[in-house]
């Protein structure tokens, strides 16, 4: 903080909660829990104040809180920063700059973990150059469906979940399997892949499918000889290689 301000630069950055924070609000956060406690919903109060550390900090700086009560208990939050009071009031500086900052993060973590655009475990640059390519792409499309097939929903999250979409707009794994589920619904067994083992069971009776067991073949190196087991008969006389 002390580079920025003697370089000309604004920041906005997170504070951690501590006692004497948290004693700075005491007032807003009994007020935003009457209220939640009265509606049954998430209410939160704001606070602009200035505030130094005892040790770390070299002069005062403004600090924001939010003090929230929500899902029963307190929830505050604190950034501190450089802007000024007059350009940007406590509620604003809080919900629309410092929160589409982690709105930000969130689009990074879509990309990252739901499109794999992190991966790079090819060999060449180009291989992996196309691995990002195709992550790009498909993000596209992502926010082009949150874009344009929410536009002119109520609720876009629940309208998102419709669409087989996550609040965020991210696409379930889950959905992978919608068709296996609609066959357990409706008592349907999927086709069996080419199994010629299972297409032989299928045509002996329950008795004789019973008595197949799986060969085991062992190689014994010294005697140069192979002897195969089937089910739990005993083994035949080994038979020269």
């Amino acid at each position: 903080m002390a580079w920025c301000e003697n370089s000309g630069v604004d920041f906005l950055f997170g504070l951690a909660k501590n006692a004497r924070l948290s004693a700075e609000i005491e007032t807003e956060l009994a007020a935003a829990q009457e209220q939640s406690q009265r509606t049954g919903r998430s209410a939160r109060r704001f606070k602009d104040f200035t505030w130094r550390t005892r040790k770390s900090w070299s002069r005062e700086r403004r600090v924001v809180a939010k003090g929230e009560w929500t899902g029963g208990e307190a929830n505050p939050r604190f950034v501190v920063t450089s802007l000024a009071r007059e350009e940007h009031q406590a509620r604003h500086l809080y919900e629309k700059l410092y929160c589409a900052r982690g709105e930000m993060e969130s689009r990074i973590k879509e990309c990252q973990l739901d499109l794999y655009a992190d991966r790079t475990s090819a060999h060449s640059m180009r291989a992996n150059q196309l691995r990002l390519w195709f992550a790009s792409m498909a993000y596209v499309l992502i926010c082009a469906l949150r874009r344009i097939g929410l536009k002119h929903t109520h609720a876009p999250h629940q309208a998102g979940h419709a669409f087989g979409l996550s609040a965020s707009g991210r696409i379930p794994r889950r959905l992978c399997r919608a068709d296996r589920h609609h066959d357990s619904l409706t008592n349907q067994k999927r086709p069996a892949k080419n199994n010629p083992r299972k297409h032989l069971t299928d045509h002996c009776t329950r008795s004789d499918s019973q008595k197949l067991k799986p060969m085991v073949s062992t190689h014994n190196r010294n005697s140069r000889t192979r002897s195969v087991v089937r089910g739990p008969a005993t083994a035949r006389k080994p038979e020269p290689v």
